[in-house]
């Protein structure tokens, strides 16, 4: 069957040199064992597609295994109840946004403005949690159930669905065992580290704000929050289990994190009070300390573009940027998808490049069958993609 998982993956090509993605450190090309280590499985598996001959062979020649594979898993989830039955779906809006809901946490932040965080009922029986800010930038909903537990396969957002599909089927097409571990920057209410964690990774959730991070943890039911840069790093070295929560600067912990710690994948979802991604989130400092600390990264960025232009340097300078700074670090190009719902863009870098849609697709699926998703993933990894 034709699959990203890493045991599916011919072992039986050298790597030519010139074919060799660029890295920091030497490769290693034999495991102890005396087989192929996971990193030259993964580059000879991607290096069938460096060239366009060899990725349109490679495409023709799968595609009847790749459909019968798509009948098997359509046997085990269908995507379309997914999304019908999706707790977090976009049918359910008009239940949190609305203009009342009773006041369940409002302070004044040095860094955000005003934190407001409200409540209404949802028809599931449970409770809807909104926060803004300055009462009007949407920053997080999160979904209670009668008992007032958090819901975390409820992605309200459809830029939060996009990274967790982005992130996870980028992960599984490039062979990455779980446990994954996952740093984000940015927590919200903690919908996506909450996610990231029911998908059993191991997680560390960055904020800078503390009345943020306060009301993640009275609303959100989040952990406590180690507190000061240097605590965290000490804390990010244990590498435990847990959900871990830091209050620090997120650029400053990657850029000190990046000699010390290694994660599979980076998320950022990064907003001032104005709904603006800061500058020092798009920096060619950032991008390349992101290449030092994860495998793979996926960035949130407003973008206002029409749907059907494509994105650019010029009509979206703000990914422009990143693209740049990611190309510079991971030495290779980043590519982007559109989120649907929204004025929003998922910008995606990776050390190997992008993995060809097929693969994303085929990953995507192959995680919806094992139960990851509330929804169908598979749009999320492959609508208007585009390489920068």
């Amino acid at each position: 069957m034709f699959g990203p998982s890493m045991d599916r993956i011919p072992c039986t090509w050298r790597l030519p040199p010139r074919l060799v993605p660029h890295s920091r450190a030497p490769l290693e090309h034999h495991s102890p064992s005396g087989g192929w280590s996971a990193e030259s499985r993964v580059q000879a598996h991607l290096a069938r597609f460096t060239s366009a001959p060899l990725a349109l062979a490679a495409t023709r020649g799968a595609r009847s295994r790749w459909d019968r594979a798509r009948k098997l898993w359509r046997s085990a989830v269908s995507l379309a109840e997914l999304d019908q039955e999706d707790p977090g779906r976009s049918a359910l809006r008009g239940e949190w946004d609305t203009g009342s809901g009773s006041s369940l946490f409002d302070e004044q932040s040095p860094f955000s403005g005003r934190v407001q965080v409200t409540g209404c009922g949802a028809s599931s029986g449970g409770s809807w949690r909104r926060l803004r800010f300055n009462g009007q930038t949407e920053q997080s909903v999160l979904l209670l159930d009668a008992n007032g537990i958090p819901r975390h396969e409820a992605l309200a957002f459809g830029y939060l669905k996009s990274l967790a599909a982005m992130g996870s089927a980028t992960l599984r097409s490039l062979g990455v065992q779980k446990p994954w571990r996952v740093l984000l920057l940015g927590v919200g209410l903690g919908a996506l580290p909450g996610w990231f964690r029911k998908a059993q990774a191991k997680v560390t959730a960055i904020d800078l704000d503390p009345v943020v991070l306060r009301a993640a943890q009275v609303v959100g039911q989040m952990p406590g929050a180690v507190q000061g840069l240097e605590a965290c790093l000490k804390d990010a070295e244990a590498d435990t289990d847990a959900l871990r929560v830091y209050c620090c600067d997120g650029v400053e912990f990657v850029k000190a994190a990046s000699n010390e710690v290694r994660y599979d994948l980076l998320v950022m979802d990064v907003f001032d009070g104005q709904g603006e991604t800061p500058e020092a989130f798009l920096t060619e400092d950032f991008g390349q300390a992101c290449a030092s600390v994860a495998t793979c990264c996926v960035v949130n960025l407003t973008c206002p573009v029409p749907m059907w232009e494509d994105a650019h340097h010029f009509n979206a300078p703000s990914a422009g940027k990143l693209a740049d700074a990611f190309q510079l670090g991971f030495q290779s190009k980043a590519w982007s998808v559109r989120v649907a719902e929204g004025q929003n863009l998922i910008l995606c870098a990776t050390r190997y490049g992008a993995p060809p849609e097929l693969y994303l697709a085929n990953a995507a699926e192959e995680l919806a069958s094992e139960g990851l998703f509330a929804f169908d993933p598979v749009r999320r990894v492959g609508f208007r993609r585009q390489e920068w």
